[in-house]
């Protein structure tokens, strides 16, 4: 499997050369394609979501990311981290 980071583009808005500039870093140092196109899927989510919310590029903070990650709880199977509490 080939990871183009460009697939990206349609789906970012504002925040297209950013996201593409991660993308192209992680697959020059080497992340496996698959791992590359999960974080593409996370920042084309979160793009469309600051889209929604109306939020621009320049005002981004970690809070905005902190409310993205929240907007719903953690999929079921997801792999539970060591040493949180049982749910």
């Amino acid at each position: 499997m080939t990871t183009d980071v460009s697939e990206v583009a349609p789906f970012l808005g504002s925040l297209q050369i950013h996201v593409e500039s991660f993308l192209y870093h992680l697959h020059a140092t080497g992340y496996a394609p698959q791992s590359v196109a999960k974080i593409r899927s996370t920042a084309s989510a979160f793009a469309r979501w600051s889209q929604r919310e109306q939020i621009a590029v320049e005002d981004l903070s970690e809070e905005h990311l902190t409310a993205f990650a929240k907007r719903r709880p953690p999929r079921q199977n997801a792999a539970p981290i060591p040493g949180a509490p049982a749910r």
